[in-house]
């Protein structure tokens, strides 16, 4: 007989052997190549870097609470969770995406930023996150502003919407001017958001006579 196992599993981040500065060749598709290839010098953001963000910088007192804006305690509690990610945290405190952002109009990204930097920054008190609030809707059509959501579902539309901003400034910075819609899975995963929160659901199908196993891994 056979048996189905499902199981997490983490990728990028950390060592993977890269060294050297994150490139992408003559435009994304160099670089593209080079990566569904399994090419392990190919990355969108330096991994030593992240991984000497990985901690905190500093010690630091406790930052400040979010005001309910009317059923808004789902968004303020994906906004603490990731406030309080030292990795995501110590890459906003550097401002290390707006200072490469060309975006117009609203970023999750750049509006994360400024979040984070207001929320450690500050000691005391209670933010209104009214930016995110009014900009709802630009992160996933289906939320709603005073009608309860689910935390779960907004992480991961925030994240995603992030992920598309980072993807898009690091390939715009290397004169690409590529489309995040086009960028291979392998190659997304090495931007810093990749990096943080990338990962793979495995299905396992294994036979109970001999063990093997078959896996099929989606995105």
């Amino acid at each position: 007989g056979w048996q189905s196992v499902k199981s997490y599993r983490l990728i990028g981040g950390g060592g993977g052997g890269a060294r050297g500065e994150a490139r992408v060749g003559s435009g994304a598709g160099a670089a593209a190549g080079d990566a569904a290839t399994g090419g392990a010098h190919t990355w969108l953001f330096p991994p030593e870097v992240l991984a000497a963000l990985g901690r905190w910088q500093e010690v630091r007192r406790v930052g400040v609470g979010l005001k309910n804006l009317g059923n808004t305690c789902f968004l303020n509690a994906v906004l603490q969770c990731l406030s309080y990610t030292p990795p995501l945290a110590n890459l906003c405190l550097r401002r290390q995406h707006s200072e490469r952002c060309g975006a117009h109009g609203f970023c999750a990204y750049c509006e994360m930023e400024k979040h984070i930097n207001l929320a450690l920054t500050r000691s005391g008190g209670a933010l209104v996150p009214q930016a995110i609030v009014r900009n709802l809707r630009a992160i996933g059509r289906q939320f709603r502003v005073g009608r309860q959501e689910d935390a779960h579902e907004l992480l991961r539309y925030l994240v995603d919407k992030m992920q598309t901003a980072s993807l898009a400034a690091a390939l715009n910075g290397k004169g690409g001017g590529a489309s995040p819609k086009n960028v291979p899975q392998a190659l997304a995963e090495t931007s810093d958001l990749g990096q943080i929160f990338g990962g793979r659901l495995r299905s396992r199908v294994q036979c109970g006579r001999c063990d093997k196993p078959s896996d099929v891994c989606d995105p």
